[in-house]
């Protein structure tokens, strides 16, 4: 963590956008700990509130729209073939597409939230063709409510509280799991009014 912290302070806005938008793309990443970290930084006046909030909405936007256009213009034999190199198979590939054809809008705004389906998801909704203009609606939205309580709690608690860096990582997984959590209590709790009607 001593690296990254180190990293972040030495490059800044540039290491946020690249880190970013290569963890949406496909490295594994932490990006909640990440955003979460930049939030502290700008807490501790480290970082500026404007930029971090611009710099990390261009990184995840970003690696959203690229993502996209490589499964719409590649298509579905090359997410056959090479998209087990980011957890892609087959089967997932066929079972989220039937998820977008169902609902984009909430596939790809509650599908950031979930650490791996962050990652297909973007590449699934351009194999299954969703409309462009829809999706970078969809995706910008997606953003917006995933990256910003993140950078906004680090904030928060950063100028309230003097949190080590070292235990960004560890509350930045602990919100992911609140909400995913409060997606997943909603989701069982309107099957559960379906099943009553």
């Amino acid at each position: 963590m001593d690296e990254v912290v180190q990293l972040l302070e030495t490059y800044g806005y540039v290491l946020i956008i690249v880190s970013l938008f290569f963890g949406i793309v496909g490295i594994p990443a932490p990006e909640e700990s990440l955003i979460f970290l930049v939030g502290l930084f700008v807490g501790y006046h480290r970082l500026s509130l404007g930029w971090s909030i611009v710099s990390t909405i261009v990184g995840v936007y970003a690696g959203l729209l690229v993502a996209y256009a490589i499964g719409r213009w590649l298509g579905y034999p090359f997410m056959k073939r090479f998209g087990k190199f980011i957890g892609l198979t087959e089967r997932n590939l066929e079972t989220v597409s039937k998820g977008y054809n169902r609902n984009a809008l909430r596939t790809v705004v509650v599908g950031i939230f979930i650490p791996g389906v962050r990652q297909l998801s973007p590449y699934v909704a351009g194999v299954s063709r969703v409309p462009f203009k829809n999706y970078l609606l969809y995706a910008f939205l997606a953003t917006l409510v995933w990256a910003i309580p993140f950078l906004l709690a680090g904030r928060i608690l950063g100028s309230v509280f003097h949190v080590g860096p070292e235990v960004a990582p560890y509350i930045g997984i602990g919100i992911a799991i609140v909400f995913i959590g409060y997606f997943l209590w909603k989701k069982r709790k309107g099957l559960r009014f379906k099943s009553k009607v």
